[in-house]
């Protein structure tokens, strides 16, 4: 079975766990619109519950069902991030959401609005972090 996901953080092009992705369809560039807010959590990002609607910037994925399980076991899902259907301009779609999240966690460096659209830009130090882990 195949199954669509988006992504936003360590999995994107270009950073530390995108190798996960290998085997996936790459869909697109894409904003994912929710009432999710995009939040740094140090070495990685997280989508965590909000209560107004936000737009963030990430990729969607088409993957099979091993990739999915390998993803989940990155994520930590389901007592870490849990993977949750949002809706994309790809259609139904896998998210990694933080359900549970304590303030002295949360910076939002490194969060920027471009054009109303929440990104995450790691830092050097975020990325080196992913590259140990």
């Amino acid at each position: 079975m195949l199954h669509k996901v988006f992504v936003y953080g360590t999995l994107k092009q270009g950073h530390g766990r995108n190798g996960a992705l290998e085997t996936a369809t790459f869909l697109g560039r894409t904003i994912l619109s929710s009432r999710l807010d995009l939040v740094n959590l140090g070495p990685f990002p997280a989508l965590t519950p909000g209560n107004r609607q936000t737009d963030t910037l990430g990729e969607a994925y088409l993957v099979d069902d091993a990739t999915l399980s390998r993803l989940d076991r990155i994520e930590g899902h389901p007592d870490f991030y849990r993977r949750v259907q949002q809706v994309t301009e790809f259609g139904p779609t896998w998210v990694y959401v933080l359900p549970e999240i304590t303030a002295d966690r949360i910076t939002m460096e490194g969060i920027e609005r471009e054009k109303n659209v929440a990104v995450w830009h790691p830092t050097e130090e975020e990325r080196e972090h992913v590259r140990r882990t």
